[in-house]
């Protein structure tokens, strides 16, 4: 077995909250749908929007409702009936934000801020979601809160896990308003100055843990870092990243890592070529640093040339599978950050690498949403061929501890740990619900995600000998939900080969993206050659050894014997198995005995002149004989005509019989006496006829004067007593009649005459 590791482990990111971000709608008609755990881009949203929107679904992931921050889409993609006419606007770069309420699970705020510090500034209105045979309906609109704002507006979760900060930026003011909402409603603003007055236009983003917030500003005022009290909503500790210049347009798209360590923005500066301008995405990490470390840490991770308005590198946002997407003006994709969590290039930032569906596009905006809904994933990588999982989490600056619980009772005391990135082996494969319990300022926060630990076995077996003219099934081994490659492109779980050579399957586990390899060399073996030849045919009284060959094999003959030959002294049917190194053939033969040829002439007999006599033998198993007559006549039969000794020899190819037969002159005429007296004095008192030894068939008849039948025999022997029942009968002459044949002679003769009877 010879195995090749193509791929060792694969990160995957778990969402810490509900899945309430699981649905996004944006753009001209474009969406994405997070519930398979995968990014899946849809195309039955109804909004069309340039820039700023919002969408949320229930805590099983289920669309809700989404907003460009001026209509309200209900879940089957239609205007809610009071839904139109909200003071957001198709130019303001966060338009809406939508916040459920803390302690009403049927009602939401949508926040909504107008274009460029216009005069509706940051009001909200209020969706109840059982209104319109619950499919919801606007039933409060456009409560203005504050005004004039920029188009920012984020919101993250209070320290106490329940409550949300509704955070927005006045208008030409450095100060920024942090409105807790509460299961009372929308309090007081807890108004922070910051030192800058920054841009109407970018993104403001709070960080997934409640630390910080970013503020991107396009055209003037630059890009600046805050830390974020969630306790109290102060804002506070201003890092200018960098700020306004000529040479450049500024920032527009902001967004955290999901261990909020990392910050990455999208970042736009003049050509030289009129009305074409560079987009770069930028990323800086070590966070709480000084301004010159930070900017130190700077890595541009992708720029293009673009005209004016066209493919401009514009929203940032954080997705539940942990990813960071981007939009790009104009296209029909988004661009990924793969890992960003990871700084430097090893983020692994695709450009166009997540496609939207047909007949859809993205524009300036992606969907605002609760910051914390992405807060503190973890990661973890899972070994392709054994149950370890390694598990990496980054803690919060306020968070002193996290406790992890694999899920894994099994594992005894090996089933928790306090280190941030612990490993765990698992004891068997399966499905397990691992915890990790971050302790916080306010409370403990429990990450939950149910893994999958499927290691991946792949196992030919060694290489391996086959018998000629068999096949061998090639089986990896690896278990269910497996794709496979073999090396003629088959698919199949298994491969029948049929032929020697080098096999090969690539397997992967599509659950966990892994492949593993193996190989195996076939060679053919031979088979036992020709066993015990045709069917034969044995003469009598000899035998026959059958010879199995192939020496040095396993022989399991009719019988149960186990040599290399059988002896053979009957006829029948012979069967042998012959094991050859594991290669196995039979064979049958079928014997047949010839005998040797029995031949009898019969008892010796008598001939009269001019008599003719066949002499044919009684034969068995004289099939294909060959004879031969004393005569030298080779026929089955001979016609003799005169007394004699005759003999005869029948021959097969087993052996010969023989046999004589003495033909002797024979009496042969009847001697029928003409007169007789039965008067019992012991002379001539019988009439009978004589001699006639060679006849073989007779009868005779006598008649009185009168015609009366007065005597009939069918036996030579038989004599005449001249009685007729009883009753001496009178002197007289009678009437004899015979009929006769004779030995060897077909012919039936006959006689008659006189006999007189007297006293």
């Amino acid at each position: 077995m010879k195995q090749l590791f193509l791929l060792i482990v694969i990160f995957q990111f778990l969402t810490a909250n509900s899945q309430r971000g699981n649905n996004w709608q944006f753009g001209n008609k474009a969406g994405l749908d997070f519930n398979s755990g995968t990014a899946v881009a849809t195309n039955y949203s109804q909004m069309v929007q340039l820039e700023g929107c919002s969408s949320i679904s229930d805590i099983n992931g289920q669309l809700l409702f989404y907003s460009d921050g001026i209509k309200v889409w209900n879940r089957n993609n239609i205007v809610m009936p009071n839904g139109t006419g909200l003071w957001g606007n198709v130019s303001s770069s966060q338009s809406s934000m939508i916040v459920p309420f803390p302690a009403d699970s049927n009602r939401y705020y949508i926040f909504t801020v107008d274009a460029q510090g216009g005069p509706k500034g940051l009001c909200y209105s209020v969706v109840n979601i059982t209104l319109d045979v619950g499919y919801g309906d606007v039933e409060q609109k456009n409560i203005q809160l504050i005004t004039p704002t920029c188009e920012k507006i984020t919101s993250v979760n209070h320290c106490n896990g329940k409550d949300v900060w509704v955070i927005a930026h006045l208008n030409n003011s450095d100060k920024i308003y942090s409105y807790l909402v509460t299961s009372t409603g929308v309090n007081a603003p807890v108004i922070s100055s910051t030192g800058t007055i920054g841009s109407a236009i970018g993104y403001l983003k709070a960080s997934p843990d409640g630390t910080r917030l970013a503020n991107a500003n396009a055209y003037n005022g630059g890009l600046q870092l805050y830390d974020f009290n969630s306790t109290t909503g102060v804002v506070s500790n201003k890092k200018v990243i960098y700020s306004s210049s000529p040479t450049y347009y500024g920032s527009y798209g902001v967004e955290f890592s999901p261990n909020s360590q990392i910050l990455y923005v999208c970042h736009g500066r003049p050509s030289p070529t009129p009305n074409w301008h560079y987009s770069e995405l930028r990323q800086y990490s070590y966070l709480d640093s000084s301004v010159a470390k930070i900017n130190s840490t700077k890595v541009v991770l992708g720029a293009d040339s673009t005209f004016f308005i066209q493919h401009q590198y514009s929203a940032l946002q954080l997705g539940p599978d942990g990813k960071i997407y981007l939009s790009i003006h104009g296209l029909q994709s988004l661009s990924v950050i793969n890992q960003p969590n990871i700084s430097g290039n090893l983020c692994s930032f695709t450009k166009y690498s997540m496609p939207l569906a047909s007949n859809t596009l993205a524009l300036y905006g992606l969907p605002d949403f609760n910051q914390s809904y992405f807060k503190g994933s973890f990661t973890y990588k899972t070994s392709c061929t054994t149950t370890a999982a390694d598990f990496f989490y980054t803690r919060p600056n306020n968070s002193p501890s996290v406790r992890w619980d694999f899920g894994d009772p099994l594992s005894g005391n090996n089933n928790t740990s306090n280190l941030d990135s612990p490993t765990h082996i698992f004891t068997s494969s399966g499905m397990y619900v691992v915890k990790a319990i971050v302790a916080g300022p306010c409370r403990n926060d429990t990450l939950v995600k149910t893994i999958t630990i499927d290691p991946l076995y792949v196992n030919l077996g060694p290489d391996t000998s086959i018998c000629t003219d068999s096949l061998f099934v090639l089986n990896p081994q690896s278990g269910s939900n497996r794709t496979y490659l073999w090396q003629n492109n088959s698919t199949n779980s298994t491969l029948t080969a049929g032929s020697s050579g080098l096999f090969w399957v690539e397997v992967t586990n599509p659950g966990i993206g892994c492949k593993v390899r193996d190989s195996m060399l076939l060679t053919r073996k031979p088979n036992p050659i020709k066993l015990l030849g045709n069917d034969t045919t044995v003469c009598e009284r000899t035998t026959l050894l059958l010879d199995a060959g192939n020496a040095g094999a396993n022989y399991i003959w009719q019988d149960n014997s186990q040599s290399q030959t059988f002896l053979v002294r009957d006829a029948g049917t012979y069967f042998v198995r012959v094991n050859l190194d594991g290669c196995v053939s039979s064979d049958t033969i079928n014997i047949q005995k010839k005998l040797i040829p029995k031949m009898y002439l019969g008892n010796d007999t008598a001939i009269c002149d001019g008599m003719i006599i066949v002499l044919k033998p009684f034969l068995n198993h004289a099939r294909n004989a060959e004879f031969l007559w004393s005569t030298g006549d080779t026929s089955s039969s001979i016609a003799v005509s005169q007394a004699g000794n005759y003999s005869l020899v029948v021959k097969n190819e087993c052996g010969n019989a023989a046999d004589g037969i003495i033909v002797k002159q024979g009496v042969c005429k009847l001697f029928v006496p003409t007169a007789f007296t039965p008067n019992n004095d012991g002379k001539n008192d019988i009439f009978k006829p004589g001699y006639g030894e060679n006849i073989v068939q007779y009868s005779m008849e006598i008649f009185n004067r009168w015609g009366e039948k007065v005597f009939t025999s069918n036996k030579i022997s038989d004599e005449w007593n001249g009685k007729l029942k009883g009753i001496l009968q009178p002197n007289g002459v009678y009437v004899w009649f015979i009929r006769y044949k004779i030995d060897n002679d077909p012919k039936e003769y006959t006689q008659k005459g006189n006999v007189t009877l007297i006293y």
